[in-house]
């Protein structure tokens, strides 16, 4: 097995928009190990991922837009 390595070349406006999704989703993700621990800790049962949807969130069907 070969490793490859590649490098990207992102514009300033392609590399500020990574760092925002980067950002999102590490805030999710600790929104989401905050929401389960204090299930947790009321007796409640873990929430898994997919069930996840913080308060107030819309739900979005396939194909549709946020927008």
């Amino acid at each position: 097995m070969r490793a490859h390595k590649a490098e990207i070349r992102l514009t300033a406006d392609q590399r500020q928009q990574v760092l925002k999704t980067l950002g999102v989703g590490c805030h999710l993700y600790n929104l989401y190990i905050a929401t389960n621990e204090e299930r947790y800790q009321q007796g409640l049962n873990f929430r898994a991922a997919q069930c996840f949807r913080p308060m107030g969130q819309p739900r979005i069907r396939p194909g549709e837009s946020m927008d």
